[in-house]
């Protein structure tokens, strides 16, 4: 059984009271607007999905939502009130009595977490999207995601991956990036495998960001190191669309966008985070990963890897919000706006 309506007013109530749903459910790791057709999504069809960690079985249920039973009643009627303001008294009425059986198994999944790991890799260059990289302190791995530019005027090139991959201790501007042949709890003195310097980075509620000044521009390239197809303009989500990834674990795994509109939950050091409005995929990734760039079938970039849970989802920051509307970033909050994705044939 389950509340299935227009996207919009799935969106607005999650957008409005993520905080309630994760509230009544501590265990929740996620909630999001899903279709109930994927391979043909409609707009006026969508319902709630909520992953929720089962402790006594060490795993996660996903469930779809009828918000009349899963919803405490005081949060229930913050979450009707808000429904009751932006709906008809015909279509209001749907949805708080009409229960639709739904033909979808449930899923069980792992906990939420973010995909850095402790494996080794292999030095590549010149670097390029898709390969390992570390930070200068760190005994795990992420992606790099790909070389960008920055609409400052400057013809400098950057690294564009995770701030929890190149900045997973606390910010430190100035700290080194390597590509690395090995992975040990040992800080490394090869500074041959010395690929970038941290600039800037982000760790809030829409974005795990960080960007690694380039230092010498031989030793990377643009695009990523599976081929030689560029990585075009950033471009919105579709809900149903195909996409693909270059991680350094996975390699090139194919997906599918299940929503444009995931809350996610993270345990982080000594407290929680909430990722608002990222995208969800099936599952595409596993540790080390996070960083990749999520590509479209016309290629363009999508999203960028967060975390996931190696088994049935993964979730990515929206990136054509990041381009288009630059985000601020540490230190001091700079206004940042990335220009575009370097590309193999610009240089």
């Amino acid at each position: 059984m389950a509340t299935i309506t227009h996207k919009d007013k799935i969106d607005q109530v999650i957008d409005n009271h993520y905080f309630e749903f994760f509230n009544d459910y501590p265990n929740a790791v996620y909630i999001a607007s899903v279709p109930v057709n994927i391979k043909r999504p409609d707009l006026n069809n969508f319902y709630f999905e909520m992953g929720i960690w089962n402790k006594s079985k060490k795993k996660t249920e996903i469930k779809i939502l009828n918000i009349n039973e899963y919803l405490k009643k005081s949060n229930y009627r913050k979450v009707l009130s808000t429904i009751e303001s932006i709906v008809d008294n015909v279509t209001y009425n749907k949805i708080i009595n009409e229960d639709i059986e739904l033909n979808i198994k449930t899923k069980n999944v792992e906990p939420f977490q973010l995909q850095a790991e402790r494996i080794t890799h292999n030095t590549i260059r010149p670097a390029s999207g898709g390969c390992a990289i570390r930070y200068e302190e760190s005994n795990s791995i992420g992606t790099l995601g790909a070389i960008v530019s920055l609409n400052d005027g400057s013809d400098d090139w950057y690294i564009l991956s995770n701030y929890h991959v190149m900045s997973p201790l606390r910010f430190e501007p100035g700290k080194l990036i390597f590509q690395p042949t090995e992975i040990s709890r040992k800080r490394t003195t090869d500074y041959s495998k010395v690929i970038g310097r941290l600039m800037f980075g982000k760790f809030d509620e829409g974005a795990d960001i960080a960007l690694a000044i380039v230092l010498d521009k031989d030793k990377v390239k643009g695009g990523t190191i599976w081929d030689d197809n560029p990585i075009l303009e950033p471009k919105p989500p579709i809900i149903g669309e195909k996409v693909k990834l270059h991680g350094a674990t996975s390699y090139k795994k194919h997906g599918t966008i299940r929503s444009d509109n995931a809350y996610v939950k993270l345990k982080y050091r000594n407290g929680y985070n909430y990722f608002h409005k990222q995208i969800l995929t099936t599952k595409m990734s596993c540790s080390g990963d996070s960083g990749s760039i999520l590509i479209n079938e016309q290629n363009n970039g999508v999203g960028m890897l967060i975390g996931g849970d190696c088994s049935k989802y993964s979730v990515f920051n929206n990136l054509n919000s990041i381009f288009n509307y630059g985000v601020e970033l540490n230190p001091n909050n700079v206004k940042i706006k990335i220009k575009k994705f370097i590309n193999p044939k610009e240089y």
